[in-house]
């Protein structure tokens, strides 16, 4: 199984053009590409890609709540990037890829909480439509974590960053 997949009914079949769908896919990608070169951000941040992928990052990164995801609150911070991760859930197995994981971490080097990060570049009208779409992916990230990490479901915070919506919706 893959998270990306969780919560989706089996889907009818598609209406819309292959080239479309690839379109979308690729475009989906050069973002994440980008988005990925962000470890924290800093006055010279270079970002490199396709030019409308690294336009829409940036414009995304200039709004204080999408900056705020990209920003350390402590040196003991950590952002982890395009993070795999394989695990097992009621007896299924899961695969997938967190696109940004922000552990941050107490005095004694304890993660006291974490933030798991998603970007979504999906052609939805409205935050509430984007949430209801992928929270069932970020469900199982959640418990992903929580298991791997040893901590509880209330230490952990998701979040989608919509470059569409030019937002973050907490799920």
């Amino acid at each position: 199984m893959r998270p990306s997949d969780a919560g989706h009914a089996a889907a009818p079949r598609s209406t819309v053009p292959v080239a479309a769908i690839a379109a979308a896919t690729d475009y989906g990608t050069a973002v994440h590409k980008v988005f990925e070169q962000v470890e924290w951000l800093g006055q010279d941040l270079v970002l490199s890609g396709l030019e409308y992928a690294v336009a829409d990052v940036r414009a995304c990164l200039e709004i204080p709540e999408v900056a705020a995801l990209f920003r350390a609150e402590d040196p003991r911070d950590e952002a982890l990037r395009e993070l795999p991760i394989e695990f097992t859930d009621a007896g299924e197995w899961w695969s997938g890829v967190i696109d940004r994981l922000v552990l941050r971490r107490d005095a004694s080097g304890d993660v006291r909480e974490a933030l798991i990060i998603d970007f979504k570049t999906d052609q939805v009208p409205d935050a509430d439509a984007l949430r209801e779409r992928h929270a069932g992916q970020l469900a199982a990230y959640r418990r992903a974590v929580a298991t791997a990490l040893k901590l509880s479901l209330e230490k952990i915070r998701t979040v989608l960053v919509s470059t569409r919506l030019r937002c973050v919706v907490t799920v």
